[in-house]
């Protein structure tokens, strides 16, 4: 679920050698009980895809978790690498955190994560992270459940909060949207 492309901070996919990389979930429902989100590489001459890590959440209290729909955005002014992810299984919230270099050539990443600041905070998924050059704000978009999941932007003077909603689409229920 929930194949989310790497990109630069602007929006713009990375693509290198022909590949691009992005966020996919499995998760565990029912019988199965383990939940995987991992980092796949897709070659676009010959549309290979090929699993070449994963991420697991620690939110600094020992225990490791799997957290879903994750968007991972790379700033090229300051070489970091940020994460926001979705804590489906827990508390349906946001929570942010940075990988200490390149996801993308680690087999293992563990990151280190906190509750995101962002209007509602309460049963939210699928966010998606970009810098807007022409306002000079980091947007957030995501999925607020409203009896229906509806879009919400926000936006901050940086890239991990706090957010402040900027507009809210109501029209249609809607999931796994990206900025």
């Amino acid at each position: 679920a929930d194949p989310k492309p790497i990109h630069n901070s602007d929006g713009t996919i990375l693509c290198q050698d022909n590949k691009i990389w992005l966020t996919m979930s499995i998760r565990g429902y029912g019988p199965l009980p383990d939940s995987f989100q991992g980092i796949y590489s897709i070659d676009l001459e010959t549309f290979e895809v090929e699993l070449v890590s994963t991420v697991i959440s620690d939110k600094g209290d020992g225990v490791k978790r799997q957290y879903y729909a994750s968007d991972i955005c790379y700033n090229p002014n300051t070489d970091e690498w940020y994460y926001i992810t979705t804590s489906h299984g827990e508390d349906h919230k946001l929570y942010y955190g940075q990988f200490e270099e390149d996801p993308r050539n680690n087999k293992i990443n563990e990151v280190k994560v906190s509750l995101l600041e962002y209007p509602s905070v309460s049963n939210e998924e699928d966010a998606s992270l970009i810098y807007d050059e022409q306002s000079g704000k980091w947007r957030l978009a995501y999925c607020k459940n409203r009896g229906g999941y509806q879009l919400q932007i926000s936006e901050s003077d940086s890239w991990n909060g706090p957010y402040t909603e900027i507009y809210t689409y109501e029209q249609t229920s809607c999931t796994g949207i990206m900025i």
